[in-house]
């Protein structure tokens, strides 16, 4: 602030001595000098650069202050996002340690950008995944070469929303996931269980499931780690998918979400090829006119990686 007071009081300075030589016996010192005295007009001129030196220095500090005010605020963001950052890592390596569903609801909240959306790299990052290197570290699974590989059955999360964890519910041989007030969670009961498979229920798409909603809410990873997790189900144990369409291939080259799931389990799931109809005994249908039916995923059949 005083180097911006100084810099007015040179200007002034300069000012009056240029006129002085320019403007001699007719300059407006000399002038004041014949008007008011030697005295008063030294003292006027001592107050104008005053004034002057005031103003610069404020003007100055005007703009020098809101600047100080910007970077504070700039590195508290800077801070805050180091925080959440740790924070996703933090939860992130709990939820791969021991698969607790409830973990994915902070993730989403952590995941979130200022405008409420989140993008695929959010979400990869909070659950600690690398798109381009996590191949590499999968152990027992093989990659074909130039195959254009993705993490997630979906390969993107825009319009997803967050799972609900207490959708969770035991049924005779596994677990439901139907919202509640869904009357699918009355129906599955009554569902025999097939030989000695796993069942998983719940919503479903070709690339997705609903885990307690009605919309896209977690991926074939997702679910392999909260399945591996759970103390009903044994490692190798094959899996009845009963969700619908998680069993259609959208293109013959594309990877559903039942054989994304088989790989990430390393074991076989049993998922409908098109929408699934279960009626209140407990029987069930795939189509419409049951056109459809189960398929059998292998794990990496298609030498896919998990």
């Amino acid at each position: 602030m005083l180097a911006e007071g100084g810099e007015e009081v040179g200007s002034d300075a300069i000012n009056l001595f240029g006129d002085l030589f320019i403007s001699g016996e007719k300059s407006e010192l000399r002038q004041t000098i014949r008007e008011k005295g030697l005295v008063e007009a030294l003292c006027d001129q001592a107050l104008s650069m005053g004034l002057s030196f005031a103003g610069g220095a404020i003007s100055g500090g005007t703009l020098a202050i809101p600047g100080a005010a910007m970077q504070a605020v700039s590195v508290q963001a800077e801070l805050r996002e180091q925080q959440r950052q740790e924070r996703i890592r933090e939860i992130g390596a709990r939820f791969d340690q021991t698969g607790d569903i409830r973990l994915l609801d902070e993730l989403f909240e952590l995941a979130l950008d200022d405008k409420g959306e989140m993008t695929e790299e959010d979400w990869y990052q909070a659950l600690g995944v690398d798109p381009d290197t996590e191949s590499k570290q999968e152990e027992g699974l093989h990659q074909e070469e130039n195959d254009d590989t993705i993490i997630t059955a979906s390969g993107e999360r825009k319009g997803w929303i967050k799972p609900v964890p207490q959708a969770k519910r035991k049924i005779q041989q596994g677990f439901e996931a139907f919202p509640d007030g869904d009357i699918l969670k009355s129906y599955i009961q009554s569902v025999k269980p097939f030989k000695n498979c796993y069942d998983i229920a719940m919503h479903g798409t070709p690339d997705s499931v609903c885990f307690g909603t009605k919309t896209s809410s977690m991926d074939a990873r997702d679910l392999a780690r909260v399945i591996l997790h759970d103390p009903d189900y044994r490692h190798g144990q094959p899996v009845r998918l009963l969700a619908c369409s998680t069993g259609q291939r959208v293109t013959p080259e594309s990877y559903c979400f039942a054989e994304e799931l088989a790989n990430a389990l390393g074991a076989v799931v049993y998922a409908p090829n098109l929408k699934m109809y279960i009626q209140p005994n407990g029987n069930y249908y795939v189509g419409q006119w049951k056109e459809g039916r189960m398929i059998e995923f292998v794990p990496n059949k298609r030498r896919r990686r998990k």
